[in-house]
């Protein structure tokens, strides 16, 4: 409540600045270079608590809006059903489509197998000795396991020297999630003190009453005589108290003229 007032009065007096300024905003630069300060350090920033709230308003209304979308949709006349010969006939159409394009990918398959047959056969025949054909596949494998083992070595060097995220990249810091778990705690305690603080009211203000209610109680009296007092010096003779439409104790503890308590005698 202390923020919001200060903040509240901070942007009441930039705006009777800017009505004696006769403009539409005030300019500060002046001020801004005479200080040695940034714009920056004029702004008004936005507190923390404010962030929070509109979270929680975030929150509220993406529930609201899942709320909404699960809820059963009416359909109009337009959408409604056709009749069930219209609808037996979309659906024989929607079968007949897929039967086909079912039909024209065997089709396919077929003819892709008999093109790789005829290819097979235009090619010569194959004379390899078996341990020359081990030494093919072996040679073949190794190859491709030295290419695997490579690229492996390769992303792992990039990622010591820094130029490549590691497999951590998703996973958030130490020290970040420590600030989290810090930032919650903050919250958490701050809404207990305002809890306590909202509970204390009530005895806070007896004990305000109980210890500073009667020297509040002997100023004021001691006011109200120091007025009949100064009505007495004025005129010779104490005056009325003041009635409520005149303003009652009010108009004692106001400041006023010396004329004015006059006003108030028989």
């Amino acid at each position: 409540m202390l923020l919001e007032g200060v903040m509240g009065r901070i942007l009441e007096v930039r705006r009777e600045m800017v009505d004696k300024g006769l403009s539409e905003f005030h300019f500060m630069d002046d001020v801004i270079q005479d200080l040695k300060l940034t714009p920056s350090n004029v702004e008004i920033p936005i507190p923390k608590y404010f962030s929070r709230k509109a979270v929680a308003l975030r929150d509220e209304r993406r529930q609201f809006f899942v709320k909404l979308l699960q809820e059963e949709v009416v359909m109009t006349e337009e959408e409604a059903p056709q009749s069930t010969d219209e609808a037996v006939r979309i659906i024989q159409v929607a079968e007949r489509a897929r039967q086909g394009r079912l039909r024209a990918r065997i089709m396919g398959d077929i003819w892709r197998e008999e093109q790789r047959e005829k290819n097979r056969k235009l090619l010569p025949p194959v004379t390899m000795q078996p341990a020359q054909a081990a030494t093919l596949i072996q040679k073949t494998w190794k190859g491709y396991s030295q290419r695997k083992k490579t690229v492996r070595q390769r992303d792992e060097e990039f990622e010591f020297i820094g130029m490549v995220p590691g497999e951590d990249v998703n996973r958030p810091a130490a020290a970040i999630v420590k600030a989290k778990e810090n930032a919650a705690s903050h919250h958490l305690l701050q809404e207990q003190y305002r809890a306590e603080y909202e509970k204390a009211q009530p005895v806070i203000k007896q004990t305000v009453m109980e210890t500073e209610g009667p020297d509040i109680t002997e100023t004021y009296r001691e006011q109200i005589r120091h007025w009949f007092i100064e009505c007495y010096n004025t005129s010779g003779k104490f005056p009325d108290y003041p009635t409520v439409e005149q303003g009652g104790s009010d108009i004692i503890f106001a400041e006023k003229t010396p004329e004015q308590p006059l006003l108030y005698l028989n």
